[in-house]
């Protein structure tokens, strides 16, 4: 077994000698010739999950048309790069975002002809596992927090397109604004705002909803219809639209295998979402939030333990399972490290997917992944019924994350349910109302 901390491949000055004599006889004689690789190739891949197990052998595709795309095939772009000490890593791409993971294993298999790897998303408990023969994987992607839980998975080398490759022409606009309603069928519907980008038929955006984001997503328009997806590890989102006679949209949202939902949207610059002030309150009669738990090695995490006397406190309700909470928790440290507070503790109740010492290992592992200098103590079951048991001053667990922003007498003064991260058009508005809270609790 060769890790991805190890050399994977002999690559000595001789070996490049020939590559490039054999490559000069080649354009010389104009033959075409196909590149072989004995390990994992570096550079672009495009990787579809097929959410229904529809697999189809991507190695036969020849053309990129609108007859690819289907609603059961969530497509996904990373690339693979070496390091000058043959180490590897990945990283994942949605729009803006590249998503780097270190944690790589490359296994060598004697028979078949064919090589494994397997990759991880170590915060969110997650791996893809896959078979490799030259240009081509072909495996699935496991989510460990959801139990018996897999996607199969498959992926070419060299493609870097989305959904179809970019062309010109002529093509339906998305871009702008959009009122959202989810599940608009059901007995409960649910609001977001669409937030689209559009040059020619590359489409990015994203959807953000009273309690945080979709993150970062990207797509492709084919004549009148959008698509958009992401993949980080954690979430493995497909959305898919068609636009109407009258401007409005008619759509479907894929979440993994496990959930899908419809959705209609109508253009529109203003938001109908109700404010994240007013979502999670004290219940009558409380003033603060009275908690104790343990940490991992075994210190109290309580407002009211001597090491958080005098001191104003933001509360952090999140999942290591969670992508809003990362980005979140990657916020309140970039905050920290600019503006050291002395007289601010931060503390984090984790709600977990895992229970006992699988729990105490995934927020330790969170920890050390994110370089969160603050104190984290597992709280209870991520179901949210459960998680307000942990919390009973609380109306309700309504959203992870959540802040709650405590003066150094123990007093709520806010609670921010959700985050809205920097895929967002909410995000500098963001930094501005933390500043205001965090005011209103430091000692004056």
């Amino acid at each position: 077994m060769i890790t991805s901390k190890e050399t994977v491949q002999n690559h000595n000055p001789m070996r490049l000698t020939g590559l490039v004599l054999l490559l000069a006889i080649s354009l010389s004689s104009c033959i075409e010739m196909q590149n072989t690789f004995t390990d994992l190739p570096p550079g672009v891949w495009r990787g579809v999950l097929f959410l229904d197990s529809d697999i189809r052998d991507l190695s036969s595709e020849t053309s990129k048309t609108i007859h690819q795309i289907r609603d059961k095939e969530l497509p996904l772009n990373f690339e693979i790069y070496y390091e000058e000490d043959g180490s590897m890593y990945a990283e994942f791409i949605n729009g803006e975002e590249r998503i780097r993971t270190d944690d790589i294993t490359y296994t060598r298999v004697k028979r078949g002809g064919k090589d494994s790897i397997r990759i991880d998303f170590p915060l969110y408990n997650s791996y893809i596992s896959a078979l490799f023969m030259e240009r081509y994987m072909s495996g699935k992607f496991y989510d460990l927090n959801r139990g018996v839980y897999s996607i199969p998975f498959k992926a070419q080398h060299g493609e870097d397109y989305r959904f179809m490759d970019e062309r010109s022409g002529d093509y339906v606009d998305f871009s702008g604004s959009w009122q959202v309603i989810f599940d608009h069928d059901t007995d409960s519907p649910y609001k977001a705002m669409g937030l689209f980008e559009q040059d020619g038929n590359v489409l990015t955006g994203t959807f953000k909803t009273e309690t945080g984001d979709f993150r970062y997503l990207q797509g492709n328009v084919v004549d009148d219809q959008m698509f958009l997806s992401v993949f980080d590890g954690s979430h493995a989102f497909l959305f898919r639209a068609q636009m109407q006679e009258d401007g409005t949209l008619v759509g479907v949202f894929r979440s993994g295998k496990h959930y899908s939902a419809s959705w209609v949207a109508e253009r529109s610059d203003s938001s109908f979402l109700a404010s994240p002030m007013d979502l999670t309150y004290l219940k009558e009669g409380y003033e603060t939030l009275d908690f104790s738990f343990q940490t991992p090695d075994g210190r109290e995490l309580s407002p009211t333990a001597d090491t958080y006397k005098g001191k104003a406190k933001i509360i952090m309700i999140f999942g290591t399972w969670c992508p809003n909470c990362k980005d979140e928790a990657i916020f309140l440290r970039d905050y920290l490290r600019e503006n050291p507070q002395q007289d601010l503790a931060i503390m984090g109740l984790a709600f977990e997917k895992q229970k006992d010492a699988r729990a105490d290992a995934a927020i330790a592992r969170y920890k050390e992944k994110l370089d969160i200098p603050w104190d984290v103590a597992v709280a209870g079951s991520y179901r949210k019924s459960e998680a307000a048991k942990s919390l009973p001053a609380l109306n309700a667990i309504i959203s992870y994350p959540t802040l709650i922003f405590m003066d150094s007498e123990n007093k709520v003064k806010h609670i921010h349910t959700g985050f809205n991260g920097p895929a967002t058009d909410e995000y500098e508005e963001w930094k501005v109302k933390f500043d205001q809270m965090l005011r209103d609790i430091l000692p004056s």
